[in-house]
């Protein structure tokens, strides 16, 4: 059998697959909530949505210390045929600042609420008070206000990455997308 051939492709594991999925649905949601509550007038909706954008946030900042982990326990399937120098090191460099981003946005989302002396709710539980108001209230605007920046930022990150995604597989043919992709563990071996 030729090296490389789809049966001896490796593929991410279930869990990380999961991982990659579920917190990309969340992020993109949270996003997406933010985006549409600024068409809403003030009210109870508005409210709820930004609710649930806290809860998503929170839920992905819980969930990226599990996915890191995770990496650090797992190998990564290499991608076949094997990208130049350069390629491996940009995808290494966009790795780096989306899993960055998936632990300050939310961190700064707390800290800006925080800081405005507001208590922060996590599936019904309340998060302890990192920040006192007296001393923080002076900078709850410019925290919010990178907040706000590092999540427009990371909409042009995930587009950036999903774009290399489809350059990956459509320009280069290799199976840099497939790795992460459900349904492909019949013809490639898991890479647990």
């Amino acid at each position: 059998m030729k090296r490389g051939t789809t049966s001896e492709r490796a593929i991410y594991g279930r869990v990380y697959r999961v991982l990659h999925w579920g917190m990309a649905f969340l992020v993109i949601s949270a996003l997406a909530l933010m985006e549409f509550k600024g068409f809403l007038p003030k009210g109870k909706l508005k409210h709820e949505l930004v609710y649930l954008h806290m809860q998503a946030g929170l839920l992905v900042f819980s969930l990226f210390w599990i996915r890191l982990c995770w990496r650090m326990m797992r190998p990564v399937p290499p991608i076949t045929p094997q990208p130049s120098p350069m390629q491996k090191k940009a995808a290494t460099l966009m790795h780096a600042v989306l899993y960055l981003m998936m632990a300050l946005i939310p961190a700064l989302g707390v800290l800006a609420l925080q800081s405005k002396g507001k208590a922060v709710d996590f599936l019904g539980f309340h998060l302890p008070v990192l920040l006192d108001e007296d001393k923080w209230l002076p900078y709850a605007l410019p925290i919010r206000n990178f907040h706000e920046l590092a999540g427009d930022l990371l909409i042009g990150l995930i587009l950036f990455h999903a774009a290399a995604a489809m350059l990956h597989h459509l320009y280069w043919r290799d199976d840099a997308l497939k790795r992460m992709l459900p349904g492909f563990e019949h013809d490639m071996k898991e890479h647990q």
